[in-house]
């Protein structure tokens, strides 16, 4: 249930809202908001709330004894992400190259490994996630 602002509810003038919004779901949800007066006249309306992806949870960044780089990664099952790398972070991200695709395994869990990370020396890593 929304907070209304106060002053806003008082006995002349009734509004109530109805709906959910999952802060951490990311999708379209809708709020119905009616308001009632003194006299008993209602009207309603409705506002969608969007939510946006949110942002991979990366839990391990693991140097190999072969010099490779593994990432791993959490998010919403069944998605597809690219991971891309630098040695210079001031280059814009367009010009990064892709790596590779993420593994998901088990579902939601993300893991990539940077084979290529050995001859390198330090690496910036993205996490993009592909859209179809």
């Amino acid at each position: 249930m929304a907070d209304l602002p106060d002053g806003l509810n008082t006995p002349t003038n009734r509004i109530t809202i109805s709906g959910t919004v999952l802060t951490n779901v990311a999708g379209s949800y809708t709020l119905t908001y009616r308001a009632t007066n003194i006299l008993g006249f209602a009207a309603s309306g409705t506002r969608s709330v969007l939510i946006g992806d949110q942002i991979p949870s990366i839990h391990t960044l693991t140097l190999l004894e072969n010099g490779s780089c593994q990432i791993g990664f959490d998010y919403a099952a069944n998605k597809a992400f690219t991971v891309l790398a630098t040695t210079n972070i001031t280059v814009p991200t367009a010009s990064w190259p892709v790596l590779g695709q993420a593994v998901e395994s088990p579902a939601g869990h993300y893991q990539f490994t940077d084979t290529g990370a050995a001859n390198l020396g330090q690496r910036y890593y993205r996490v993009r996630m592909t859209v179809p």
